[in-house]
């Protein structure tokens, strides 16, 4: 099971309608970011990849 079986199960469980389980799964999503940012502006750090590009050279991304 995941996330989207989660959702649907509450919504069924609570008689939420057809469409709760993407606003909730976009209000978590939004509440993560939201966190993230506040994180970063907070420490004063930006954050960076942890990956690098590994592919041919010379391309426009590389």
């Amino acid at each position: 099971p995941n996330v989207d079986f989660a959702l649907a199960a509450l919504t069924r469980s609570l008689n939420l309608p057809a469409d709760a389980p993407f606003r909730l799964f976009a209000l978590g999503r939004s509440i993560g970011w939201t966190a993230h940012a506040i994180e970063q502006v907070t420490s004063n750090r930006p954050i960076r990849p942890r990956a690098r590009y590994d592919g041919p050279a010379g391309t426009p991304d590389g």
